[in-house]
C-alpha cells in the first residue's frame, strides 16, 4: 500500500504525461 498523496502524485504525473503528447 502506498500513501494517498504519493498515489495521487503518480496519477497526476501520468495524466500530465498522457495529455502532453
Amino acid at each position: 500500500y502506498t500513501n494517498p498523496e504519493k498515489l495521487l502524485a503518480g496519477i497526476q504525473k501520468a495524466w500530465s504525461d498522457l495529455h502532453s503528447q
